[in-house]
């Protein structure tokens, strides 16, 4: 005869049948073996790190945070350059100056 394990709605429904002290003396008993199995876990999935990020590449990650980050100052002082396109030269502002002073003041 071939025997099948519990479900878990098995076992938790047996669990709810105890009194208060089977209860707890059940937890004693589970409590290590959950704690190692978590442990071992967490272990596997973190990272291991062999030495700090540089600070070099640390100041890159918030950059590029900055930079995609919609409400930040450094995304919308980027917003306001031009891009691809050449920085306008000291003669081409100084035209516009004079060009918005001849239609303000007809100068």
């Amino acid at each position: 005869m071939t025997t099948t394990a519990p479900t878990l709605d098995e076992v938790l429904t047996l669990a709810r049948q105890l009194s208060p002290v089977e209860q707890a003396r059940l937890m004693e008993y589970l409590l290590p073996a959950l704690s190692d199995a978590l442990s071992d876990a967490l272990a596997r999935t973190r990272p291991v790190v062999t030495e700090p990020p540089s600070p070099a590449l640390r100041i890159t990650e918030l950059t590029e945070q900055l930079r995609t980050t919609p409400t930040s100052a450094l995304a919308r002082a980027l917003a306001i350059l031009p891009e691809g396109q050449p920085s306008p030269t000291d003669a081409e502002i100084a035209r516009w100056r004079d060009e918005r002073l001849t239609e303000r003041y007809g100068v």
